[in-house]
Order: structure tokens, then sequence, then C-alpha cells
């Protein structure tokens, strides 16, 4: 049985031929207009004044030409198309690459958390991907998803000593409350990003504070302190800091958070504060 004249098959074929005749003609006109352009860069650098007058005049009508008979108007238009569909579509990309292998993703498109230790985050608006501390090219997706896999692959090989981070955060969060004038419950509510400010300063080698230049600043982003701390959460006979208990305070202004994936809770947020409430 024949296809109906105005099927959705039929129309989108009819349109993908549309679609490489003006492809095909655009290739065409960008030819000619490079090859006047080649043309008129030899005059140039010849010298050839005597020809760079007709070269100049042969490149305007190139371009004028490709402008207009709204050839790259078309294109422009079946660029944006695709670009539109192919966000559109990469939230579930994203959630079949990490189903396949085997990652486990939180949060929600723009802003995703991966095996609780890696971010990434979309900016369609200016094309590109951020991977922790790593920031590539939107497209291909493919190249997103292999420096995703590379970033779980090196925190997960990594080592982490729980104990000795939580005796750092306890330090971090001891030295943030000697700080504040008054002594009360509040005092003990600290910033999540005041905390990885001292835990930075903390982490600093002997010849940084001697000298303190940017060659010998060791980097402590807010990437590597959520990794951390989510893997902290995981450890949970360190959970206990000395004799108080890790509470880490959601926040709804996303401009004062960490965003995080909080076990408890059992989806992501924004982290605002660190507390260590005595044991109970």
């Amino acid at each position: 049985m024949e296809e109906p004249v105005h099927s959705p098959e039929i129309k989108r074929a009819k349109r993908l031929q549309t679609r490489a005749r003006v492809h095909e003609k655009v290739e065409q006109g960008l030819k000619e207009l490079a090859t006047q352009a080649r043309l008129l860069a030899e005059s140039l650098s010849e010298d050839a004044f005597h020809l760079i007058p007709g070269q100049i005049q042969k490149l305007k009508a190139s371009a004028s030409q490709m402008i207009a008979n709204g050839q790259l108007d078309l294109i422009s238009k079946s660029s944006a198309e695709k670009l539109d569909k192919e966000l559109s579509d990469l939230p579930l990309q994203t959630e079949a690459f990490c189903r396949e292998h085997d990652l486990q993703l939180w949060g929600a498109f723009p802003d995703y958390i991966v095996n609780g230790t890696v971010y990434v985050g979309i900016d369609g608006k200016h094309m590109k991907a951020t991977i922790n501390d790593f920031s590539c090219p939107l497209f291909p997706v493919t190249t997103v998803f292999q420096a995703l896999a590379d970033e779980v692959t090196r925190i997960t090989g990594e080592h982490f000593d729980a104990s000795q981070f939580a005796a750092g955060l306890e330090a971090a969060h001891q030295a943030c409350v000697s700080r504040k004038a008054e002594r009360t419950l509040l005092t003990q509510r600290i910033s999540i990003f005041e905390i990885l400010a001292e835990l930075s300063f903390q982490n600093q080698p002997k010849a940084f504070l001697a000298n303190p230049i940017r060659e010998r600043f060791k980097s402590y982003s807010q990437y590597r302190f959520r990794a951390d701390l989510f893997r902290l959460l995981l450890a949970r006979d360190v959970q206990l800091i000395a004799s108080q208990r890790l509470v880490l305070e959601p926040t709804s202004v996303a401009e004062d958070g960490l965003f995080m994936y909080l076990p408890a809770l059992g989806r992501c947020s924004f982290v605002g504060h660190v507390v260590l409430n005595p044991k109970e």
C-alpha cells in the first residue's frame, strides 16, 4: 500500500531533499567566494594593483549573490532547528549514557551530579559543557560523555581518607567559629563556602605560607570539596567528628549553596551551611 501523499514520512523526506539541495548550492557559493578571496589575496601579496579593483568587485558580487538568494538564511534556520532538537534530546541521551555505563545520575537538566562526585553542567546558550573543573564544547556530545566517563574513572581511582578529611573539616569549622564575636548556637552554622575557603587555606604547603605566590598555590576547588563531602557522607563510621555530628543544611538560594547529592534526602540540593551538632 502506497504512503499517502501528505504522510509525515513523505513530508520529512521532501524536507531532507530540499535541505540537501540548498546545502549543495551553498557549498558551491562558498567555494566560489573562497576562490575570489584567494585571488584577491594573491593580487595584494604580489602588488598586482591593476587586478585588485576587479577582484574586489568579483568578491562583492559572489557575496551579494549568496545573501540575495536567501540560501544562507535557509541554512541558518535549518541549523537552528537541528540545534534545538539536539538540545531537547540531550537529557534523554545523558540518561541513556549513564544507564548503559552503570553510572548513577541525579539532578535535572541542565545540572547533574554523577556518582555523587562529578558535576555536569550544560550551557546551551554558550554551547559548552562543564565537567567538574573541565569545560569543553557541547557538541559532539560523544566528546562530553567521554570526558564524563574519564572524570568518573579518575575520581573513583583516587585514594580517599575519610578520617583525615573529617579531621580537616572539623578544624576548618572550628577556625571559622572562632572568628565569630559571639558564641551562640548560630555561630555553629558556617557558610559552606567559608568552610571551603578555610579548607583551601589549610591545604596549602609550607612553601606557599612562607611566600604566597601563585606558582606555589595548591588548588582545592568546590568540585573537589563536593566529592570529598559526598564520600564522607558514605563513610558512616566517621560522620561523628570527635563528639559532634555533621549536618549539611540545604538553602533555597542557589548562589549561596553548593549543588550536590544528599543521600539522606535522596535527591540533589544546594547546601548552604555546615553545622557540627553535639552528639546526642
